[in-house]
């Protein structure tokens, strides 16, 4: 009897365990969808930023 109830709690904690997963996976697609273009952002900021002040430079030096 007491193996039949420890089999029954066994997959009862299983289960709940394959939904947290499932939680856990959602949230971390959730997570990415706002988070990566946030990063791309970024990202095509700093590269512009990065051009424009090599631009500024080559401007500067051909300009004295």
């Amino acid at each position: 009897m007491d193996v039949l109830k420890a089999q029954a709690d066994l997959a009862k904690l299983q289960a709940e365990t394959m939904r947290l997963f499932a939680d856990i996976q959602k949230t971390r697609q959730l997570e990415q969808r706002w988070l990566t273009p946030l990063l791309t952002a970024s990202s095509l900021t700093a590269i512009v930023a990065g051009v424009a002040g090599v631009g500024a430079e080559f401007a500067r030096l051909f300009l004295r």
